[in-house]
């Protein structure tokens, strides 16, 4: 069972590291297929970087607020449980 937990620790871990190099690079992906090749009478490119700082705002808040709750659903419900079963053995 610590194998299970360790894998899902790391896996958190790089769930995690992707989640913030996606929000770190996801804008300059976004401006390189929205951005048109030549000028012309309409431009989205402001619209789209003001609509991607608004989402990485929420993408940053969505995480923490989530590490945070799961932590504090965790100990909630199985961090006061006492281990009886090395006491007797």
């Amino acid at each position: 069972m610590k194998n299970f937990h360790k894998n899902l620790n790391i896996a958190f871990i790089g769930g995690l590291l992707g989640a913030v190099a996606m929000t770190m690079l996801g804008p300059k992906i976004i401006a390189l297929l929205v951005t048109p090749p030549v000028s012309f009478g309409v431009n989205c490119e402001p619209a789209t970087v003001y609509s991607m700082q608004k989402l990485i705002v929420g993408q940053i808040i969505g995480l923490v607020l989530g590490v945070i709750l799961t932590f504090f659903i965790r100990y909630k419900l199985f961090g006061g449980k006492k281990n009886t079963d090395a006491k007797t053995a």
